[in-house]
């Protein structure tokens, strides 16, 4: 009787298992679909949201300087946040204005941001730099002007080990004209100011094959 048993339950094992096989499979399957739908239902979200964005940085350009400082300030909060990387809205500490802050990977950075008709100074940088040097040591910092910087404002926050990293109007056209994501340009430019010292790596740059 047991061996009657056991053959019999052989037999019903031969049956099941490729039975449960063929379910396994299907779910493996519906799950490999059901991520890559959420992936693209992710990914054109982001690229409507991208749409709106631009349109409102178009729209900015028309507006007298000090409102359009504080829509920029929105409208880069709101690119930070469709690309997941935690932003804050400005702040006042410590009697110092902070444009706001973000988030990359385990690093934490403070938000500069200027939109006037000259290129931005050695003097600016300065200032954001001590900014950024008063907080925790893994505190970093992104200063964007839109019109860009002086050369010699450049050279001299690059190769000293700075905590700061640059980024231009060019830069922000090409994520919103979405030729790159916003974490590939901002990693593109750490990775860069970590290995060589530059502080100021364009994103026609990344995309002609330079940079580290």
């Amino acid at each position: 009787k047991i061996k009657a048993a056991k053959e019999a339950v052989g037999r019903l094992r031969a049956v099941v298992e490729p039975y449960e096989k063929e379910l396994m499979e299907r779910q493996a399957s519906r799950e490999r679909f059901d991520v890559a739908r959420a992936a693209s239902e992710q990914q054109r979200a982001t690229v409507a949201r991208l749409e709106e964005l631009k349109s409102r940085y178009m729209e900015i350009m028309s507006l007298d300087p000090q409102p359009r400082g504080f829509a920029l300030e929105k409208l880069l909060h709101d690119l930070f946040e469709a690309f997941d990387l935690d932003p804050r809205h400005s702040f006042r500490i410590e009697g110092e204005q902070i444009d706001g802050g973000f988030v990359l990977g385990s690093e934490y950075f403070l938000l500069e941001a200027k939109w006037q008709k000259a290129l931005t100074v050695r003097d600016d940088l300065d200032v954001f730099k001590t900014k950024v040097e008063r907080r925790s040591e893994n505190t970093l910092g992104l200063f964007i002007s839109i019109a860009g910087f002086e050369p010699t404002a450049v050279e001299k926050h690059s190769g000293y080990r700075s905590p700061i990293m640059l980024m231009d109007g060019g830069d922000l056209y090409a994520v919103l004209d979405r030729r790159i994501e916003l974490p590939e340009l901002l990693t593109r430019k750490r990775r860069e100011t970590s290995m060589s010292g530059r502080v100021l790596l364009t994103a026609s740059e990344i995309l002609g094959g330079g940079g580290s």
